[in-house]
C-alpha cells in the first residue's frame, strides 16, 4: 500500500483510495469530442430557461392544494355529519330522560339539563385542547 497518511493525502491531490482504484481499474474509454459536447450541454443547461421548471413546480404546488382541499371539505363533512349525529342522539335522550328527571328532581330538575349538557361539552373541549383526545383521520 502507499506510505501516505489519508491526513496529508490532500496535499498529494488525491487520496491513497482514489490511487489504489486507479491503479486497480482502467479508466473507461471516452469518445472522441466527450469534453466538448458536455461543456456545450451544461451550457446550454446553464442557458435554458427556467420557465418548464417553474411550470413544474406550479403544478406540483396546485396538485399538492388540491389534494389538501379536498381532505380538508372531507374532514368538514365528516364534523358536520358528527356533530349532527351527536345533536340528534342527544336531543333523543332529553327527551327520554325528561319524565325521570321531573320525577326525580322536581320542576326545576328540567333546568339541570342545559347545565349538564354545558359540563360534558367544557369536559370534551378540555379534553381535546389538552390533547387527552386524539381524533385520527
Amino acid at each position: 500500500m502507499d506510505d501516505v497518511d489519508p491526513v496529508n493525502a490532500a496535499e498529494h491531490g488525491r487520496d491513497p483510495l482514489d490511487r489504489a482504484l486507479s491503479r486497480a481499474l482502467a479508466s473507461p474509454a471516452v469518445p472522441d469530442g466527450f469534453a466538448v459536447r458536455l461543456g456545450a450541454a451544461m451550457a446550454r443547461e446553464a442557458a435554458r430557461p427556467r420557465q418548464a421548471d417553474r411550470k413544474l413546480i406550479e403544478q406540483e404546488w396546485l396538485s399538492i392544494r388540491r389534494a389538501l382541499d379536498a381532505r380538508g371539505r372531507r374532514l368538514g363533512l365528516t364534523a358536520v355529519g358528527c356533530l349532527s349525529a351527536v345533536t340528534v342522539a342527544t336531543a333523543l335522550a332529553i327527551v327520554a330522560a325528561l319524565p325521570w328527571i321531573r320525577d326525580t328532581f322536581g320542576a326545576h330538575g328540567v333546568s339541570l339539563v342545559p347545565l349538564a349538557g354545558t359540563a360534558v361539552g367544557l369536559a370534551i373541549a378540555f379534553s381535546a385542547g389538552f390533547g387527552l383526545v386524539r381524533v385520527e383521520d
